[in-house]
């Protein structure tokens, strides 16, 4: 076989990879939707957000351990050292895999692969989708983020061979960013079903947990020790103090806690739409005035976003002002709309 592409379509969660490369897979089957709109409506923000800048301190809350308890999914995993040994060429093991109808989640060194914001520039570790390939071209199709957003595109195999032999080198280099989850590619099969059914006893238990700001992660005991993040609703008060500070410290504007937020109140939107095309919800009721919510949230990164160009790393205390008005405008807005959902939900 000299190409072969599987079914990819664009995610509709993509603010990080471990969101955007198996919604770049489900968001192929109108089968995912029940499992999608049953989750995906917690949020948290990690308490080292203001001291230590983790890449992902604000994050949906999900369960991600390795895609065991997505049903969608069948998956294997092989490590980074297993897989050169075994195949001294990578490119092979993708093209095997493909071949066998498998969808490859990887990590590779973007200091190798054109189009990034590392490409040239830096060593730096990040996942990818590889879902086709093409021998004519010697190219692998992949989804991943370039210099802005998460997109697909086709790569060199020479230049995808370094960025995976890459990941071998880098993690034995002193200080180096490598960390084990690198360690992994995933091997995924589906068939786009899982007999997961929509259920509402755990919408309901998570817009609890999200509009009383409590720990999610307490319901998991059994696979995780309780995380001691902020959770819900608490999260819009900790991103005005992120941007607070990164604003007043002349640090450069991370635009990932403001696109995480617009992609909440997106989903959530598409779940209430969901909810009442499917009777569980008023029809009408709930996702026409939680249009008002996502269309702020998207004002909101857009404003962000024009500042940043417009001042570059100099301060612009006039966009705290915005930010503050349309959070609480939102906060507000969402609070009364969710209680009004889940209390229908509760007595129906």
């Amino acid at each position: 076989m000299s190409r072969r592409i599987l079914a990819v379509s664009y995610p509709l969660v993509s603010v990080y990879p471990k969101h955007a490369i198996p919604f770049s897979i489900l968001s192929c089957y109108d089968s995912s939707q029940a499992w999608i709109y049953s989750n995906y409506i917690q949020l948290r923000c990690s308490k080292t957000f203001l001291a230590y800048h983790p890449s992902d301190a604000f994050d949906f809350f999900t369960l991600y351990p390795e895609f065991y308890e997505n049903s969608f999914f069948c998956s294997e995993r092989v490590t980074a050292d297993s897989l050169t040994n075994w195949y001294p060429y990578a490119v092979n093991f993708f093209v095997d895999c493909i071949n066998r109808g498998l969808y490859l989640y990887t990590h590779v060194d973007e200091f190798w692969i054109p189009g990034t914001a590392a490409y040239q520039r830096k060593h730096f570790p990040h996942a990818v989708l590889v879902y086709g390939y093409d021998h004519a071209a010697g190219t692998l199709h992949i989804g991943g983020f370039d210099q802005v957003k998460y997109s697909f595109r086709e790569v060199a195999y020479d230049q995808f061979e370094a960025a995976i032999q890459g990941i071998v080198q880098h993690k034995h280099q002193p200080n180096s960013r490598h960390s084990d989850h690198h360690n992994f590619t995933y091997m995924l099969r589906t068939d786009g079903s899982s007999g997961y059914r929509l259920d509402l006893a755990w919408i309901a238990d998570q817009l609890w947990d999200y509009l009383s700001s409590s720990n999610t992660s307490g319901r998991f005991r059994s696979i995780a020790n309780q995380a001691d993040d902020y959770y819900g609703l608490a999260v819009y008060d900790k991103l005005e103090q992120y941007y607070e500070q990164e604003i007043r410290e002349t640090h450069e504007v991370d635009l990932r806690p403001l696109f995480l937020l617009w992609e909440h109140k997106k989903i959530m939107l598409r779940r209430l739409a969901f909810l009442e095309e499917h009777g569980s919800l008023s029809y009408g009721g709930f996702a026409s005035p939680y249009t008002a919510v996502e269309r702020k949230a998207g004002n909101l990164l857009n404003r962000f976003i024009k500042s940043r160009l417009v001042s570059g790393n100099s301060p612009d205390y006039a966009i705290l002002g915005i930010l503050k008005e349309l959070t609480a405008s939102m906060k507000a807005e969402e609070e009364t709309i969710l209680a009004r959902v889940l209390e229908q939900i509760n007595n129906d």
